[in-house]
């Protein structure tokens, strides 16, 4: 029934959950013929929103011109330019999309996000003559703009008043959570009477239940009141009314105490219906700081990588990849990373630098070589990450002719310390065709051998020993590397330095 699936895409869009159930519910739609024109649109900007931009294009490709031309519609554009690398042009189109629909909340707090982190003042002005507005006007946004107006810098102490006052005339769900944040103004304003504002205000809410008191442990946390978050919740409280659970394992967190930690998570006193990914995720973090088993933890972090779908829940793998990595657990890193940049594609210029990086620890070249060819593919203007790719492509003998190529084609100047690492790649170049006098002509311009990494002096030194160079010089450069620093490739030009 597409009514049905309607109320099930509606629901899931004021949830603002994951863009693939938004996906799936609109490919059933289009299943039963049903999808409408802003539908698809909609589909098109959740591909968009997770990196398939393919799909989104093939998507944008089939509405009609005056589909394009809705909010949705042009919010699909956007994101297309934004994938582009049109940044100036994506966020104008975005703005003009935004301000079709600022009775949608979701709107406001989008553009508010632009206008008041732009650079430019009179942007930032008339959003907040905006704001004020919705503020004062009554509606449903009303509280979201007090909301939005208590998080800037440049109020007063006159204009906080004021939005105390709306607070107390709403009546709107979400009275008490905006009040909140009106506190933290006041106490960002008059930091002097920071303790007794909060005092006053755990009085008020005294009477309150453990079930209603969410909002104000949040907030407490928020404001890192975690001392008070201790004394007014008893772990039992904790553990019966989970809405309260994140808070008090920060406020245990954040003052070390983790003995207590995984007391509370192995005592079975926490309701069976919360989540266990997010009880395993706390658990292990605890086991790192008590310094338990390295084997638990990592079997555990497994566990939930195999339960969060290899990837498909993204917040939870990323979190068992940082877990992975205090750890030292290179390889379960990357692989958590690796499967987000892989079924979440918008997240890949942030994974894969991580990416490298975990293979760097664990001295897999080849690897790191893949890596680095998929970063320069979204930055191909990168020099660095150019040289980069050329460095490890010359050094483990991957497509050599294809690697001369493109080190020919580099500008003959650079500056320092990046010339030093130029002239190196030109050395080596040489090596792998076995010119022994471009070698020499390439490291005699290496200014600063010491500017280099670790492996490439080792590079550095085997190369000056091999051309003729002086020999006691590149032992003693040699013998000032850590092996353990080394790829297995750039140990066996440590070695010939010897």
């Amino acid at each position: 029934d597409p009514e049905v699936i309607r109320a099930g895409l509606e629901f899931v869009n004021a949830l603002g959950g994951d863009p693939r159930n938004t996906i799936a519910l609109i490919r059933q739609l289009q299943e039963t013929g049903a999808a409408t024109p802003d539908e698809l649109a909609l589909l098109g900007k959740m591909h968009a929103r997770i990196g398939e931009t393919s799909k989104a294009r093939e998507v944008r490709g089939r509405l009609p011109l005056e589909t394009r031309q809705t909010p949705d519609g042009m919010e699909l554009e956007a994101a297309l330019l934004l994938a582009d690398g049109h940044e100036e042009a994506a966020g104008q189109l975005l703005r003009e999309a935004l301000l079709h629909r600022l009775e949608d909340e979701s709107s406001l707090r989008q553009l508010a996000a632009m206008d008041l982190s732009s650079t430019d003042p009179s942007r930032r002005k008339a959003m907040r003559e905006r704001l004020w507005r919705v503020a004062g006007g009554g509606t449903p946004l009303s509280l979201t703009a007090v909301e939005l107006l208590s998080q800037t810098k440049d109020l007063t102490v006159p204009q906080v008043a004021e939005l105390q006052r709306i607070v107390d005339g709403a009546t709107s769900t979400g009275r008490e959570t905006v009040g909140l944040r009106v506190l933290s103004a006041r106490m960002r304003l008059s930091p002097q009477l920071r303790n007794e504002l909060i005092d006053q205000e755990l009085l008020r809410w005294k009477n309150h239940t453990p079930a209603q008191t969410e909002p104000l442990v949040t907030w407490l946390a928020d404001e890192h009141e975690y001392a008070r978050i201790l004394r007014m919740l008893p772990v039992q409280t904790a553990s019966r009314y989970t809405d309260l659970l994140p808070a008090y394992v920060d406020a245990l967190r954040s003052t070390g105490q983790w003995r207590e930690l995984n007391t509370l998570l192995t005592s079975g006193g926490i309701d069976a219906a919360y989540p266990k990914q997010k009880l395993r995720l706390w658990q292990v973090e605890a086991q790192i700081h008590l310094h338990a088993d390295p084997a638990q933890a990592r079997q555990t972090l497994s566990r939930i990588f195999e339960e969060a779908g290899r990837g498909d829940d993204l917040v939870t793998t990323l979190k068992a990849g940082g877990l992975a990595e205090q750890l030292n657990q290179w390889d379960l890193a990357q692989a958590c990373y690796q499967a987000v940049a892989s079924k979440h594609q918008h997240t890949q210029e942030m994974m894969l630098p991580r990416i490298f990086q975990m293979a760097g620890y664990q001295h897999d070249g080849a690897t790191m070589f893949e890596t680095c060819s998929r970063m320069l593919a979204l930055k191909p203007e990168n020099l660095r990450l150019l040289t980069q790719k050329l460095y490890l492509q010359l050094l483990l003998g991957i497509e050599l002719e294809m690697a001369q190529m493109h080190l020919q084609k580099l500008p003959a100047t650079a500056a320092a310390p990046d010339a030093d690492h130029l002239h190196l790649l030109h050395a080596l170049a040489a090596y792998r065709r076995g010119e022994i006098a471009p070698i020499r002509e390439a490291l005699d311009r290496v200014a600063k051998p010491e500017s280099l990494t670790a492996g490439e002096r080792a590079v550095y030194a085997a190369l000056l020993k091999i051309s003729g160079g002086d020999a006691g010089r590149a032992f003693r450069i040699a013998e000032r590397i850590s092996p353990a620093l080394l790829l297995p490739e750039e140990k066996i030009f440590f070695q010939r330095a010897l």
